[in-house]
């Protein structure tokens, strides 16, 4: 694929996203997602070397091997219950929609609502671990 066809594609790409974010409000729940649960894994790295320390672990990669498990841990249990909430209160909020409307909803209400619920459990899913990498 050529390097123009490409951005193109990005740019469209971009444009939707900024769209949906903007049809569902969504970016504040995603940066509320981010910063919670990205804490909940920073203190849960900090209650592992504190253990390891009182434990008397001598060996770093125990530690290490440890907190990255942890953060993949909280990262899939924080993708899928972040997605399973988001799922639940996007529909809802479609069928509240639909009831107010009579039926007559956006076709683009439905696209942002699917597309956002993943976003906001991706970002969720993967706050625990970019929290660990950028302090």
């Amino acid at each position: 694929m050529k390097r123009y066809q490409l951005s193109k594609l990005l740019r469209k790409f971009l444009e939707k996203f900024r769209v949906y974010l903007h049809v569902t409000k969504a970016s504040g729940i995603a940066r509320r997602y981010f910063v919670m649960n990205g804490f909940d894994g920073a203190m849960t790295v900090f209650g592992i070397v504190l253990g390891s320390w009182i434990a008397g672990v001598s060996k770093p990669n125990i530690i290490i091997l440890a907190g990255l498990g942890a953060c993949l841990a909280m990262g899939i249990s924080g993708f899928s219950g972040a997605y399973m909430a988001e799922k639940a209160e996007r529909e809802r909020h479609l069928k509240e929609m639909e009831e107010v409307a009579t039926g007559k909803v956006d076709p683009i209400q439905y696209e942002a609502a699917r597309f956002i619920t993943f976003y906001v459990a991706f970002i969720d899913g993967l706050s625990p671990a970019l929290r660990q990498s950028f302090p």
